[in-house]
């Protein structure tokens, strides 16, 4: 995803899609749905706006496991009481109209404050992690 700097303010470089950069409005493109982009802005165009909302609706596999336990039967002979082999993925598929944007539960950029709950600041996304294991029992 290529994002353009428009403006810097107290709390950080604040960033635009390329998309929005390259549809506002301007005198030779008057015919958009974007706002002017400014830095010189008395207007308060740079404030919150629905204009920036895009649609975060999901469906995430967040976590999958599968497993075999062994019957007893076949563990007696080896002295054991129980085995176990799993494996297991997180993070293993997010399908949604945001993805293009990234993630939609990925959120802020670490600032715990309720009024940015759901504020994408570009954060890395979530690891995809593949887990596999042996659970064995004597």
């Amino acid at each position: 995803m290529k994002m353009t700097q428009l403006y810097k303010t107290a709390g950080g470089i604040q960033n635009t899609l390329k998309e929005y950069v390259e549809n506002a409005w301007t005198p030779q493109n008057n015919s958009t749905t974007y706002t002017r982009l400014t830095i010189v802005d008395r207007n308060h165009n740079k404030r919150a706006s629905d204009a920036y909302v895009k649609n975060g609706d999901f469906l995430k596999i967040a976590n999958i496991q599968i497993g075999y336990t062994f019957p007893k039967s076949v563990l007696a002979p080896l002295k054991m009481e129980s085995a176990r082999i799993f494996t297991s993925v997180e993070n293993l598929l997010c399908i949604s109209g945001y993805n293009k944007y990234g993630d939609p539960e990925v959120g802020n950029t670490g600032d715990n404050s309720v009024l940015r709950t759901g504020f994408d600041a570009g954060r890395y996304p979530y690891p995809r992690t593949f887990t596999f294991g042996l659970s064995v029992q004597f």
